[in-house]
């Protein structure tokens, strides 16, 4: 797991619940993403982004986060 992703769920109670309660293929692809990019300023913007999905909030351009 990303350092960033793991940082930003130990912060968010509710969005590492629902990261947990993912399929695990949800989860792998997240991180198999993450994985894939280049500058730590994609990585943040990205993590910011499946953050904001796991708590509920509209995100535009995301879509292997499953809504609740």
């Amino acid at each position: 797991m990303h350092p960033m992703l793991s940082r930003a769920l130990a912060d968010n109670r509710e969005a590492k619940t629902v990261f947990k309660k993912l399929h695990p293929s949800r989860q792998k692809e997240i991180l198999r993403y993450l994985g894939f990019l280049k500058t730590e300023e994609s990585v943040a913007r990205i993590v910011e982004k499946v953050m904001r999905q796991l708590i509920g909030k509209r995100t535009k351009g995301l879509n292997f986060v499953a809504r609740r």
